[in-house]
């Protein structure tokens, strides 16, 4: 078993396929440990929090996870990586196919809502580039746009102000 408390996306896989949920831990942990080796702790690339991160999302990829897989409170695992800022993350998610417009079902936000939430400018020009649109709307009828009015950073967002 893991050293501290499996988070929601393990506990799921844990219910579903326990050995799986198993093997995918520990090639997580594994790639961790070897990621240290290659990463130094001054912050150079990426350090290892980041090589944490790509060494335990490479693992899980690699098990065949499924990347538009909604946990209990409907988020995929492109929305959780940007709603907690881990870019390097969220980018190796959609380089591994990873669907820019999959919204949370519960209230509609998408990927780009998600990016305004964490006013976070370089993924929603990421997530627009590789195919997410300006025009959707959550459950609500908000768009991102709408979103980074009423965040206070239109500004910042003033591309995804329709024309």
């Amino acid at each position: 078993m893991p050293f501290r408390q499996l988070n929601k996306y393990e506990k799921e896989l844990q219910k579903q396929d326990p050995e799986k949920a198993r093997e995918t831990i520990k090639l997580a942990l594994k790639a961790m440990f070897e990621e240290k080796i290659r990463y130094n702790d001054n912050g150079t690339d990426g350090g290892n929090a980041n090589a944490f991160l790509h060494s335990y999302w490479s693992a899980l990829l690699a098990k065949n996870i499924k990347l538009e897989h909604h946990d209990q409170s409907g988020m995929t695992s492109l929305l959780w990586a940007i709603s907690k800022n881990y870019d390097e993350v969220t980018l190796y998610l959609l380089n591994n196919g990873a669907n820019p417009e999959t919204p949370n079902p519960e209230d509609g936000t998408t990927p780009l809502i998600e990016a305004v939430h964490s006013h976070n400018v370089q993924i929603a020009k990421e997530l627009i580039s590789r195919g997410a649109s300006i025009h959707t709307k959550d459950r609500y009828g908000i768009t991102a746009f709408m979103a980074a009015e009423a965040e206070g950073v239109e500004n910042e967002f003033s591309f995804l102000k329709p024309t």
